[in-house]
């Protein structure tokens, strides 16, 4: 079953790259290029340690990340790059990357749709 409300879908991903990973909610956006999402989030899906660092296995980068609010100053955020997710709903996996940092929504961005787009159908009506 696929959760919506008003115009958001809700899908639940984890990481096959780590055995532990539990599944995090994450909004089907198709706004956003990148996923994102937060420490908390990105610990659970195992791309950080305990103390909030990348492990080593994943390739990152440091990049600037604007919001919808256009006042606000641009985050710093990390890049994940090709991070393969596993989508409940879907039940296949999907390569992009995710932006980690302090007060990221979970969204599903573009990248990791467009592997998802051939087993689920998505319409908001």
């Amino acid at each position: 079953k696929l959760k919506t409300t008003a115009n958001e879908l809700e899908v639940h991903v984890r990481n096959t790259d780590y055995k532990k990973s539990g599944y995090v909610p994450f909004i089907w956006d198709t706004g956003a290029h990148a996923s994102s999402c937060d420490l908390d989030d990105a610990r659970t899906l195992g791309l950080v340690t305990a103390n909030y660092n990348a492990k080593k296995k994943y390739k990152t980068s440091k990049i600037s990340v604007y919001t919808a609010d256009t006042n606000a100053a641009p985050n710093t955020a990390t890049r994940f790059h090709n991070v393969k997710l596993y989508m409940r709903e879907s039940e296949h996996v999907s390569t992009g990357h995710i932006d980690v940092y302090d007060g990221a929504s979970p969204l599903l961005g573009v990248m990791h749709m467009r592997g998802q787009r051939k087993h689920l159908a998505v319409k908001f009506k």
